[in-house]
Formats: C-alpha cells, sequence, structure tokens
C-alpha cells in the first residue's frame, strides 16, 4: 500500500490530479462459511478506507458494501438515478 501511494502523491503533486483511493473488503463476516453469509445482515459490514488529499481522518459508522459505489460516482460527479434502486449511499 505504501508504494501505490508514493505513486499517487507523486501523481498529485506533479500533475494536479486529485485521487480518490478506495481499500475495501469483498464482504463483512462472522466467521462462518463463504456461502452461508449470503443472507446475513453483518456480511455487509465491510472493513474500507478512503483517501482523499487533504481529508481529516473520518469515522464511517458501519460503512457497508453497497456505500462503495455510490460513494465513488458521487466524487466523480455522476448522479445516481432514482430508476437505479441502490441500496447503498454516498459516504462523504
Amino acid at each position: 500500500v505504501s508504494e501505490i501511494m508514493d505513486v499517487v502523491h507523486e501523481r498529485e503533486q506533479n500533475n494536479q490530479e486529485e485521487w480518490l483511493v478506495v481499500v475495501v473488503t469483498d464482504h463483512g463476516g462472522n466467521f462462518l462459511w463463504h456461502e452461508m453469509q449470503d443472507n446475513i445482515a453483518s456480511t455487509r459490514i465491510v472493513f474500507s478506507i478512503y483517501r482523499l488529499p487533504g481529508m481529516s481522518r473520518v469515522d464511517l459508522p458501519k460503512a457497508s458494501n453497497v456505500d462503495v459505489m455510490p460513494t465513488i460516482m458521487k466524487y466523480m460527479d455522476v448522479p445516481v438515478k432514482p430508476e437505479w434502486d441502490l441500496d447503498g449511499k454516498a459516504l462523504f
């Protein structure tokens, strides 16, 4: 992660770019077999890190994997259409 972030910092400083970096798991868990987790609410609570330049530490209570796409779309100024009926929400 450190090597990747070094490159991100270099690009931001030398190319006037702004990067959103997202690190997220594919699902949460509660020590069950992977195929047994599909309908358990706790598997939708995920470990995640979001980073923007100048962003101070932000606590995201119970961020869910369904929040990843709406968060990225908001960052990229892509409107979310109501007919998509997304379960998630932008986190910041």
